[in-house]
């Protein structure tokens, strides 16, 4: 009979060692290459199946794992003082945010710090067309705008307005979007 309450013990020594996780449980870092994870444990000692560039810390009964890899998958395991132990699975595929492009530049302007649109782009040259607003395509290169346009044949400054773009960057994809040319 005595062995029977041993075993119950246990077990609910190892029930009481669950975590759950929150809704906002992960979170991505700023350049997107790694991840964190924020555990609850009702009480116990939070491990990782595998530490290398993981960082464990907590406060209280809040745990976080940070510098998971990117779209790894790992094992998280809480240890109670008995030596029971509950494993959850983290995962988290990390989406680096696009860098807002300009929408305003100042080809007017010798002194303006936009005086040229989408040049020296950091990952590396892209290929841009600009079209004004019936269609025509006014520029067409492969490190930025100027803010010169081909009018009729002539290439000079592009009058102040809104006009459209399509990027095709490094890695093939497109982005469009509209700039407008701004004269002070």
């Amino acid at each position: 009979m005595k062995l029977r309450n041993y075993i119950l013990l246990i077990f609910l020594t190892c029930a009481a060692t669950l975590f759950a996780q929150g809704s906002d449980g992960y979170q991505c870092s700023e350049d997107a290459s790694t991840y964190s994870v924020m555990v609850q444990v009702a009480y116990g000692t939070v491990s990782c199946d595998e530490q290398s560039g993981a960082i464990i810390t907590h406060e209280g009964n809040i745990w976080t794992i940070s510098g998971l890899e990117n779209g790894t998958e790992r094992t998280i395991r809480v240890t109670d003082d008995y030596g029971c132990s509950s494993y959850m699975t983290a995962y988290k595929m990390c989406v680096k945010p696009e860098k807002p492009w300009p929408t305003i530049f100042m080809p007017y302007n010798s002194d303006s710090n936009n005086k040229d649109f989408l040049v020296d782009y950091e990952e590396g040259p892209i290929e841009l067309y600009v079209f004004d607003r019936t269609g025509n395509m006014v520029a067409h290169s492969y490190n930025g705008w100027d803010g010169y346009a081909n009018i009729n044949g002539t290439n000079k400054i592009a009058m102040p307005g809104v006009y459209y773009y399509k990027a095709v960057l490094p890695d093939g994809s497109t982005r469009k979007g509209n700039v407008e040319v701004y004269k002070k």
